[in-house]
């Protein structure tokens, strides 16, 4: 073989070559994209899904159905409300609220169910949880899949998940929105709805 032929045919590997790693970057390219283009649309569906609740809670405030004191009222609200905003910490959340699931015992409900529940409000809180549980399957597939197999978590209802879900969440959730927020007030008092919401439901 001569010094012509190598060269030839080292310089057609080399165009080979470089072919194939444009078309791996382009491939690459095409998935990010089509990954960053279907997390968005994740995104979107998951603020409308909270946006959604959080207008129902209005509705019923407007038609005197509720009253915006209620503390569920202002638990459903303010947890929608911060959901909607923080985007950007879904993935975060997705996690915590898997580990939260994991680290939860589900105990027998206690008769004591003092607080009534208005029906309208119930409804919200099933959606509330709903919204919740969809956050991890929507941004996290790894836990995702810890989530199914956890034997501990097959009789858990939205309802009895709930609850001690927000209690564990609500220092991260909220003090996310003082950081965004300093003028935020009355935070405890936000706090101690929360704890409400996990002795009642």
């Amino acid at each position: 073989m001569n010094t012509d032929s190598t060269i030839a045919i080292i310089t057609f590997f080399a165009i080979l070559l470089v072919f194939m790693i444009k078309e791996i970057i382009l491939i690459y390219r095409n998935i990010r994209k089509i990954r960053q283009d279907r997390h968005l649309i994740r995104v979107e569906k998951t603020r409308e899904y909270f946006s959604n609740i959080r207008e129902s809670l209005l509705h019923l405030m407007k038609n005197e159905t509720v009253h915006p004191d209620n503390n569920l009222f202002q638990v459903i609200y303010s947890v929608s409300t911060m959901i909607m905003r923080r985007p950007d910490q879904y993935a975060e959340l997705s996690d915590y609220l898997v580990v939260s699931f994991i680290n939860t015992k589900v105990e027998e409900k206690q008769k004591s169910n003092k607080a009534e529940i208005p029906k309208e409000l119930r409804s919200l809180l099933f959606k509330t949880a709903e919204g919740l549980y969809k956050i991890i399957i929507e941004y996290s597939a790894i836990l995702r899949v810890l989530f199914q197999i956890s034997n501990t978590l097959k009789q858990i209802t939205p309802l009895e998940f709930l609850s001690p879900v927000f209690k564990q969440i609500r220092e991260k959730i909220f003090e996310q929105e003082v950081k965004s927020n300093p003028k935020i007030e009355n935070i405890n008092i936000a706090r101690k709805e929360l704890k409400t919401l996990s002795l009642a439901a």
